[in-house]
């Protein structure tokens, strides 16, 4: 299935975020402290991914309205809002659990959307279990309004799902539009990036996470 995205103080969540104009990942901890990581690798909770309408504006908290399904795309709900993704990420030793990464960059939209094409090709042979993702580097992405960087994503194996990280969707319920879907043609993000070739991967326990 091709995803249809692209195109301070304390918190209730813990983030994981990736710069696109630096191509930096960065991590806000429940306390709201922010730090710079390198090239994580976490589990991610890619068949729970959720995709919709975000809205971001400087001292307002995110408008969100996501789809009912990937495959139906709620109507925009105006032209501030982009198309974007919700994806639980976990890591023990790098988060101290479960996180979450969302945005509406286009960069890190088409690499969300090529590893879960992998993920897609490789999740019947590893029924019940979470993939692994490693983060190495970024690929600078000239356009018109300058350099963006495109992480470089890949599924280094597979483990069984952690007790912490819950087998459910990110998004709030709120959030879910319930209207009539908008035609799944009609938001496409352009500039997708073909998802690499499936390759072997091992099983493996997510207690060294």
């Amino acid at each position: 299935m091709n995803l249809m995205i692209g195109g301070g103080g304390g918190s209730a969540k813990a983030y994981l975020k990736f710069n696109a104009k630096s191509g930096r990942w960065g991590f806000r901890a429940l306390d709201g402290t922010e730090n710079e990581i390198s090239d994580p690798t976490f589990i991610a909770d890619l068949g729970n991914i959720a995709t919709g309408w975000m809205k971001f504006a400087e001292g307002q908290p995110p408008e969100k309205i996501m789809d009912p399904a990937l495959d139906q795309a709620a109507p925009q709900p105006s032209r501030e809002h982009k198309r974007g993704f919700i994806l639980n990420v976990y890591s023990k030793n790098s988060f101290g659990g479960v996180a979450e990464i969302s945005g509406t960059s286009m960069a890190l939209s088409n690499a969300v959307k090529a590893i879960h094409s992998e993920f897609e090709a490789q999740k019947a042979d590893n029924a019940g279990k979470v993939p692994v993702i490693a983060a190495k580097g970024a690929d600078p992405q000239k356009g018109k309004f300058g350099t963006n960087y495109m992480p470089k994503l890949s599924i280094a194996k597979w483990v069984d799902r952690p007790a912490d990280l819950t087998d459910a969707s990110p998004a709030r319920d709120e959030d879910i539009y319930r209207g009539a879907p908008a035609a799944a043609a009609s938001t496409p993000a352009a500039g997708h990036v073909p998802p690499p070739a499936p390759r072997a991967v091992s099983s493996q326990s997510a207690t060294e996470f």
